[in-house]
């Protein structure tokens, strides 16, 4: 499920760049209080492993970029996604009590919020789709003085589809308890439309993170698909990252 919200700031709104971290944070203070602590403490859990399974995309809206800053003018928009129906319905109801909310040091007024159910596809094909936000997919790899390292894999290697693949299949098992034996035959995602202009490199808090716009085309259960599609693609997506629009529907 997704929500659609419009913010007009009070005055020119500025935030660093990037600005994950703080958008992130406007979420979680716009959750009912016991929901928020929920789903950053524990969420849902497979192995060890816990999965926020919400996702948002970059904001939208005129903006200029100056000194490691970017600077909204008028209204800008978020979209976020979740597994979970009461985080999207949490969040319109606390952003429709407040009317006017803050997003990093600025006051907003709400103006507009729309949610949308999850679109009617035929997954009987393959689907394309679109990186709204980077998808990331990195391993954690020890070095031979023994330090540990992070490697970030490109779309064109193999190991970053089964990564994802099996990413999928973890959260549907932490959500849903659906048992896979491994990745389900068939079931894949492809680059389609990516070059070296669609890596992104972003800082979250100290870590730097890369990740992969561009288009990719998909063929996957059920289950698995609309994981991916509310929860987000690949890691990092309770972060800003791994968001997806259909395209072709």
């Amino acid at each position: 499920m997704q929500i659609d919200i419009t913010l007009i700031p009070d005055d020119k709104l500025l935030l660093p760049l990037p600005y994950n971290q703080v958008v992130q944070g406007f979420i979680y203070n716009h959750l009912e209080d016991v929901l928020s602590s929920w789903l950053h403490d524990e969420a849902y859990e497979f192995n060890q492993r816990r999965y926020k399974l919400f996702v948002f995309g970059r904001l939208v809206g005129k903006y200029t970029i100056s000194e490691k800053r970017i600077e909204f003018q008028g209204p800008i928009s978020l979209s976020v996604r979740s597994v979970n129906k009461e985080v999207i319905s949490s969040f319109a109801e606390e952003l429709i009590d407040k009317k006017r909310v803050i997003l990093g040091r600025t006051w907003c007024t709400v103006s507009n919020i729309s949610i949308t159910p999850d679109p009617n596809i035929d997954l009987s094909k393959p689907v394309q789709i679109r990186a709204i936000s980077p998808i990331t997919v990195y391993s954690t790899l020890r070095a031979f003085d023994g330090r540990k390292k992070t490697y970030y894999y490109f779309p064109m290697e193999t190991d970053w589809e089964r990564q994802i693949l099996e990413n999928l299949v973890r959260k549907s098992q932490a959500v849903d308890g659906i048992e896979y034996n491994g990745i389900p035959d068939g079931a894949r995602i492809k680059p389609k439309r990516v070059d070296n202009s669609h890596m992104k490199i972003i800082k979250y808090k100290s870590t730097i993170i890369k990740g992969w716009m561009g288009t990719y085309e998909t063929f996957l259960p059920q289950d698995l698909f609309f994981i991916g599609y509310n929860g987000g693609f690949g890691a990092k997506n309770s972060q800003g990252f791994g968001m997806v629009e259909i395209i072709n529907k």
